[in-house]
């Protein structure tokens, strides 16, 4: 959830996991992954292709949900799935 286009390294072939999209009193907010681990992870080709294809039909969208709490400073990001309203997904 939240995959920015600043994660997707398709040069080198991997994602970097360094937020994910988490619900608190039920909105959004950006926060560090489960677990409080960034990670990078190995992107399969066909992957890199699909998300190529979306990336096509879909242009990344602009969000700034606030950081780790809802009162948290907004993090902007250009993230790759939105709902029909625009809030990542």
């Amino acid at each position: 959830m939240g995959l920015a286009v600043d994660d997707v390294d398709f040069g080198a072939g991997v994602v970097h996991v360094v937020r994910q999209v988490k619900l608190i009193a039920g909105r959004q907010v950006f926060a560090l992954p489960e677990g409080g681990k960034t990670r990078t992870v190995p992107l399969p080709e066909s992957v890199a292709r699909s998300l190529g294809h979306h990336i096509a039909q879909q242009p990344p969208t602009g969000v700034s949900p606030p950081w780790r709490s809802v009162d948290g400073s907004p993090l902007t990001a250009s993230v790759h799935f939105c709902d029909i309203e625009g809030r990542p997904v």
